[in-house]
């Protein structure tokens, strides 16, 4: 099987380029080209190839291959579909990859602005009087059920590469940690429901009683350092529900505490509430009694913090990529 993939963007490529290797031994050639254009797609639309992978930005030209079907990389970090929907009712789209998705996938087709600000509605958490809401409530174009079953997996934040850093740091699991929670983070998404939902984070957290770290972003490795001297970090939704945040977390030996994101299907399938994660609800009003839970059960906590860290370890390893890639493909032709 040959693979054809014209992305734009580089590092939310890498994480398949480098599982170039692994795939040739699992019978798959993965052929790559950096194109910033329509015009630099359109050079290489001769090549032949039993599936085109192609970033959505560059679909307009993509469209035009005639070697195979064409699988539409869709780049948005969160689970939503965006503008690769457009392309999903024409006849040589096989479907889309991405790093998230929702499950069940009719999600997908509920609103046209981003799912989790919904949620955030209905839990009463709004934008700001003069913030721009994520909110839009007519429906967006209607993905096909059949359609909506072929949104495939690729690699998400774990293989990222600077997780690297935090791979590589040591983790001494019976350690005292000085501080019950750790939460730093963009803080500014334009007065909109996730500027509202992190405020919220952040007052919940100062009024603490007990040793907690929060604030705006710091020196990466400043960062790193807290959040391994600390036993919970929470972390909130951002533009998408999945952070970086999170696998920073369980490689670093903390527990995740994180309002319930079980809809978010990924791998490693790290949202899966009371195993991967401790769940608190959206507008942060239980997130004391979440924090002094697992400070008082702290040891209980030893073993999934273990398995965590080995689980994100695991999939940031190329033979894991080239697997999982490998029944993404398959599965798009099949």
């Amino acid at each position: 099987m040959k693979i054809l993939f014209l992305y734009k963007d580089q590092s939310h490529a890498r994480p398949v380029r480098t599982a170039s290797t692994p795939l040739r031994k699992l019978g798959i050639e993965l052929e790559d080209h950096n194109c910033r254009t329509g015009e630099d797609c359109r050079r290489h639309l001769s090549i032949q190839a039993d599936l085109l992978v192609a970033h959505q930005d560059l679909m307009k030209c993509a469209i035009e291959y005639e070697h195979g079907p064409i699988l539409v990389c869709d780049r948005i970090d969160g689970a939503q579909l965006a503008g690769s929907r457009d392309w999903l009712d024409r006849d040589n789209v096989v479907g889309v990859i991405k790093s998230y998705r929702y499950k069940p996938a009719y999600l997908n087709n509920q609103y046209k602005g981003r799912y989790l600000a919904h949620l955030l509605h209905e839990a009463g958490v709004r934008a700001s009087p003069r913030g721009k809401s994520m909110l839009m409530m007519k429906l967006p174009k209607q993905v096909p059920q059949e359609k909506l079953n072929r949104i495939f997996l690729m690699p998400g934040f774990a293989a990222h590469g600077h997780q690297g850093g935090c791979e590589q740091m040591w983790v001494d699991w019976d350690r005292p940690r000085r501080h019950d929670a750790h939460f730093r983070g963009t803080m500014s998404y334009s007065g909109s429901e996730v500027e509202t939902h992190r405020n919220l984070c952040m007052q919940a957290l100062a009024s603490y009683k007990g040793a907690a770290v929060y604030g705006a972003s710091i020196h990466y490795e400043h960062y790193l350092a807290e959040m391994l001297e600390s036993r919970t970090v929470v972390s909130p939704w951002g533009c998408g529900e999945p952070c970086h945040r999170d696998y920073e977390a369980m490689l670093l030996g903390a527990v995740l505490i994180k309002p319930q994101t079980d809809h978010v299907d990924c791998w490693p399938d790290i949202y899966r509430v009371g195993f991967t994660y401790v769940a608190c609800n959206l507008d942060f009003s239980d997130l004391h009694d979440k924090i002094r839970y697992v400070c008082d059960n702290w040891d209980s906590f030893r073993e999934r913090r273990i398995r965590n860290r080995e689980l994100v370890i695991e999939s940031r390893t190329r033979e894991y990529r080239a697997n999982r890639l490998a029944e993404s493909f398959r599965r798009a032709l099949a």
